[in-house]
Parts: structure tokens; sequence; C-alpha cells
């Protein structure tokens, strides 16, 4: 299959579909069926014979195939109290350091924790069912079904004809895989800065293709269909690297960035997502001295930033806003800011027992005064998922506690049981809550945590804060006693090397090599 991808006799989407259901022994059979086919086609015949052996088998298993179409993302608009998008933050945060979700991923886990905290107070009798839903909501899902069945049949329409084969030719290239492997890497590293170059051109020239209506023209169903069968990559690949390439073209020292090799397609994409005209070259100065893993917590605390109006322009933060913040993230995963003291500023308790959160120090004045006003919140999500929040959020309006917002009542259902609780006897918590629960390697997010001495135990190193940090297994076992990783105290001023032979040396946040 590999080869057959190689030399251009399949595209990657059609050979997406041929992982899920190909083995060894007929690998060959389902090639063959593939180059008569298009990729529509293909799942639909994986899904046929995997039906097929279950009826044989009794497995009850569905088809991995089932899961591979795309699903629709729509966003999901949120007007909330200020207070409320604070309590938010605080939420998403806590998802973030324990579970290292995105906003989605949040959204996704305040429904999961919200529907048992609310369906604990609702009696079966009294649950809304879930198809329920007003007119508005009834006909817009029947518009949705019947667009879907006319785009199926475009589809199916279209291929009649189109010519099912990907007529993309391969350029043939061999390279010599005896070198070293820094030689390798120089190779690799090349490759990928022009990838990165080739994405942007390619999101570019789908601009403007897509802008000409060119799959209309062509004779395709859908824009997905097009970009399946002729281009062989998913619509939602497409998407992505048109999006990157309008923001560069309406900030073209990013555009310079990529095409200089100054970024990767990952920090273009962090870039492209937060910043603007007057902001963009800052942008580009900062990520060329952060790892991805820095530049994404700092893109991260910027869009915080921004959602709450306290830094609208998302410029790059500052060391002390970001020191702030991390203070903040760490009183959360402690659960030290739902306190009990309202005089703190912090946190507490409204009249029907529910926390609330009102802005940090941050946000400058008064606590009252900072909690007031309304905050717009936006977040991209499966259709499915906006489906089930205003599901839940009906159920919620019918059933549940009265003076409490849905937003509100979500994240306190999810805050409460997934706080730390009583630490006392726990070995370094202090040491986990200062590190925010995560790994401190520049280029690890994980949160499997284990203590690590920067000066060896066996070396005469002691216990004390500045002597000790929070490292995943693999980094601290595989990384750093295995020579892979090279940290040097303290605590609060690590220097990193990355590699046997450093190739990337990391001084706090800066990254000084690469």
């Amino acid at each position: 299959m590999k080869r057959a991808v190689a030399r251009g006799e399949i595209s990657y989407s059609m050979a997406q579909v041929l992982a899920k259901a190909a083995g060894a022994k007929d690998d060959a059979e389902w090639l063959l069926a593939a180059r008569q086919r298009t990729v529509r086609a293909m799942r639909e015949l994986v899904k046929e014979r995997a039906a097929e052996a279950e009826r044989r088998e009794g497995t009850g298993q569905l088809s991995a195939v089932d899961a591979m179409g795309e699903e629709e993302r729509v966003t999901l608009t949120l007007t909330v109290d200020r207070e409320d998008a604070w309590l938010f933050e605080a939420a998403r945060i806590m998802v973030k350091r324990v579970a290292g979700g995105t906003l989605e991923e949040t959204v996704e886990a305040l429904l999961g924790e919200g529907t048992t905290s609310l369906l604990a107070r609702v009696e079966r009798a009294d649950i809304v069912p879930f198809d329920e839903a007003t007119d508005e909501e009834q006909a817009q899902r029947a518009w949705e079904r019947e667009l879907g069945r006319y785009r199926e049949e475009a589809e199916v329409h279209c291929e009649g004809r189109l010519d099912a084969r990907n007529d993309v030719e391969s350029e043939g290239f061999a390279v010599d895989w005896g070198g070293g492997a820094e030689q390798i890497d120089s190779e690799l590293r090349r490759v990928a800065a022009e990838l990165a170059r080739r994405d942007l051109l390619l999101g570019e020239v789908a601009e403007a293709f897509w802008g000409r209506d060119g799959w209309r023209r062509l004779g395709y169903g859908t824009a997905a269909q097009y970009a399946r069968e002729r281009l062989g990559m998913s619509l939602s690949s497409v998407k992505a690297k048109r999006a990157l390439a309008r923001r560069a073209r309406s900030m073209p020292r990013l555009r310079e960035a990529v095409n200089g090799r100054e970024l990767g397609f990952e920090a273009a994409r962090l870039v492209a997502g937060v910043a603007s005209r007057e902001t963009v070259e800052a942008w580009v100065t900062r990520a060329r001295v952060r790892t991805v893993k820095h530049l994404r917590e700092e893109v991260d605390a910027a869009e915080m930033l921004g959602r709450l109006g306290i830094e609208p322009q998302r410029r790059p933060p500052e060391e002390a806003t970001i020191a702030e913040l991390a203070a903040i993230e760490r009183r959360v995963v402690t659960g030290a800011v739902f306190g009990a003291d309202r005089a703190e500023g912090a946190a507490g308790r409204d009249e029907q027992g529910q926390m609330s959160a009102v802005a940090p120090a941050r946000a400058g004045g008064d606590a009252r005064e900072r909690s007031r006003g309304r905050v717009t919140l936006k977040f991209r999500v499966a259709a499915e998922t906006r489906r089930y929040y205003r599901w839940l959020e009906r159920m919620f309006q019918r059933r549940g506690p009265r003076g409490v917002t849905f937003v509100r009542y979500l994240c306190v259902a999810l805050i409460d049981p997934w706080r730390p609780r009583e630490r006392s006897g726990l070995a370094y918590a202090e040491v986990y809550e200062r590190d925010g629960h995560r790994c401190t390697s520049p280029v690890c997010t994980r949160h499997d945590l284990t203590p690590h001495h920067l000066v060896f135990r066996s070396a005469g190193g002691d216990d004390t804060d500045e002597n000790v940090t929070s490292l995943c297994v693999w980094c601290h076992l595989d990384g750093v006693h295995d020579g892979r990783l090279t940290v040097t105290p303290p605590a609060s001023a690590m220097m990193w090397q990355v590699g046997r032979t450093p190739h990337t040396v990391v001084e706090g946040w800066r990254r000084i090599t690469h």
C-alpha cells in the first residue's frame, strides 16, 4: 500500500480507508478494488464487507470506517456575565491541567459532568426528550437532513461522469538513508520546512480555486468530494490550509516567516490564530524564541485575556503576566481559588450554595466592578455537541435550580469533583502544585508526574523546592536518566538541553538555539 501511494496509484484519503480494512493476505485485492472506485464508493464497500463479516461472525462490532466521515463543525455562541466567563476559564484550566484538553474538550467535559449532576435532581418522568425541540430547531434539523441527502445524491450523480482515479504524479525522489542521525535530521528538517511552505502555497491556490467556484465548474457534487477524490485530502485539512493562507494574505509578515523558514507550520498556525496586522511582528519574534509547547501556552493566555476583554488586541503576554496567570492556574488546579473568603476576590458561595468566580487582580480595579458586563464566548464544536448543549440547557431551564445560570451550573458541576481533595501526606505536593501538575520539560505536556532532583541525591542534592521539578515518567527515566535530556538547577530558572548532542537549548522559556 505504501508503494501504491508513493507511485500515485491511490490517494492518501484512499489509503486511509484501506488501512482500516486491508490485511497482509488481501492487500492486493483491496488495492485492485480501490483503483476502480472513488473514495466514497470504497467506504461503502468497506462498510458492506464489515457488515457481512459481522453477520457471519456475530461480533456485534461496528465498522471502523463508520466513523471516518467528516463531522460537521459549527459555532456554539454563548453570551454570559463576565463573572460566569471567569468561572468558565477556571473550569477550562482544570480540564487543561488534569487532562490536557482543548476548548472543545472542555465543553464536552462540562456537558458530561453537568448531565450527571442535573439528572440526579430530575425524576425519570420529568426528563426532557432529546428530540424535543422548538419549531425553528426542528425545521433546521429537517433542512440539514435534506441537505445531507442532496449532497449524497449529488456525489453519486457526479461520480458517473468523473474519473475515479486520482491523477497525481509522483515526483519519485530518492533519499540516502545510510547517513548518520545528524545528517538525516538535517534533511528531515529541510523537508519539513519545505512542507510548511508547500502547505501555505496549497492553501493559497485552494483559496483561488474555491473563490472561482472551481469544484462545481469541474463537475463535482460537493467540495468534500473534490478534496477527497481529486486532492486525496480531507475537506477539513484543505480548510485549515485555506484559513492559514487567508491570514497570511492579510499579514504578509507571517507569509514571509513561513517561506523564510523562520516558523514551521504548527508555529505559524498558532500565530495565525491570535495575531493581527498590528501584532504579527511581535508574535513572529516571540515564536522564533519559543518551543511549540511554550508558544501554545502564551497563545492560550493571550486568547483567554482577549475573551475576557482584558487584552482585546491579544498581544504576546509579558513575563509578569504569564507568571500571574500561572499563579492563578495553580490556585484553580489546587482548589485554593474556590475558598470561602470573598475578600480575596477569588471565589465564594451564592444563596443557592453555588460557587461563583470573579476576575483576578490582572483586570485591575474593584472585584465587583471587574465582574460586571457581558462576554461573548464562541467555540467550534461538532454539530451534535451543540445540539446536546441546547438540549441540556432546555432541561436545566425547566428542572434546574433557580437563580443560577446554566453556564455557572455546568462549571461548578465540573470543578467540584475534578479539583484535588485533601493533599496531606502526598509527597512533593507543593512541587506539583507549583508546576501546575504538568511536566516542566519545554517539549512535553504530559501529566503523569514524578519528582526529579536537579542535582541528583547521589551527588548530594537535597529535597528543597529549588532542587526538585516535576517530570513525566518518560522525560524522567528515558529522558534525563538516559541522557536524552539535560536540565540544570535552580527550579526557578532551569536550563534545558534536548538531545544527547544538544540541538535545542531552552533557558527558562527562551529557546536560545535550535
